[in-house]
């Protein structure tokens, strides 16, 4: 009998190849406006990242390990694989082995750079990471984040799916 790890592979390969294709089947237009919205989500998750690591939470996290980034299987959506066949970059080589640890991620961090990331790995902040913002930021941090969320609104509005949900649920 496969393992989980081994059948979470199998779907990871399966899920990249339909996205893939799914992509490719879109109208030209429809392509293009798509295109322009994951340009915004990508200049809006950088920007969240951008926040947290000014004040310093590059320190934070790498004292923590990535606790938050247990459990992370899910988290990548048909989006953020959408992005990378966007701009041709590679998705990552998830790990299913590491569970319960991200299997995007591995000893140096995230495998994915910051525009690609999921919704969710960069709207969290940890409690500590969140002391380390002003007040300022906090609400800075919270208007991006309504924005990001509505970018991926519009984006699922055009193509008729929910691009949000997680890639390994998605086919």
């Amino acid at each position: 009998m496969p393992s989980i790890a081994f059948e979470d592979q199998q779907k990871w390969l399966h899920s990249v190849a339909a996205a893939q294709k799914q992509y490719e089947l879109l109208p030209a237009e429809v392509r293009c406006n798509l295109n322009n919205i994951i340009d915004e989500i990508m200049i809006l998750k950088n920007s969240l990242l951008e926040l947290t690591l000014a004040a310093g939470s590059a320190d934070v996290c790498r004292d923590c390990g990535g606790k938050c980034c247990y459990n992370g299987k899910y988290h990548v959506s048909l989006l953020d694989l959408i992005a990378c066949l966007r701009t041709s970059a590679e998705p990552p080589v998830p790990d299913f082995e590491i569970s319960p640890l991200c299997p995007y991620g591995c000893s140096e961090g995230c495998l994915m750079k910051p525009g690609f990331r999921p919704v969710t790995c960069v709207i969290f902040n940890c409690e500590q990471v969140e002391s380390l913002l002003k007040e300022s930021e906090l609400l800075r941090l919270r208007d991006l984040e309504i924005q990001l969320r509505e970018k991926v609104i519009q984006a699922e509005k055009l193509i008729g799916i929910r691009l949000g949900r997680p890639l390994l649920l998605s086919f």
